[in-house]
């Protein structure tokens, strides 16, 4: 379900090349901040209101592989510049 909503965001809102314009101040980063973007949206799109929600929903859906951990998202998000 959610890859047909994020499929038809990116086929008609081009979603993925504008936040693929987002930046963070991270030195060294080993997870994209796309994938971080992109675990915020999934995040909105489940309608989960905290990060604590988040991890709890990755952990039943075994989504572990697919998105980022939590703390990651937490750290990453604060260093974002979100001007797009």
């Amino acid at each position: 379900m959610f890859k047909k909503l994020i499929d038809y965001s990116n086929k008609i809102f081009d979603l993925f090349s504008i936040i693929a314009s987002i930046t963070d101040r991270r030195i060294k980063a080993q997870i994209a901040t796309v994938k971080i973007v992109a675990a915020i949206i999934v995040m909105h799109f489940t309608n989960q209101g905290s990060l604590h929600s988040l991890s709890q929903e990755i952990t039943f859906k075994k989504l572990k592989a697919y998105l980022p951990s939590v703390s990651t998202i937490a750290r990453t998000a604060d260093s974002m510049d979100w001007l797009i």
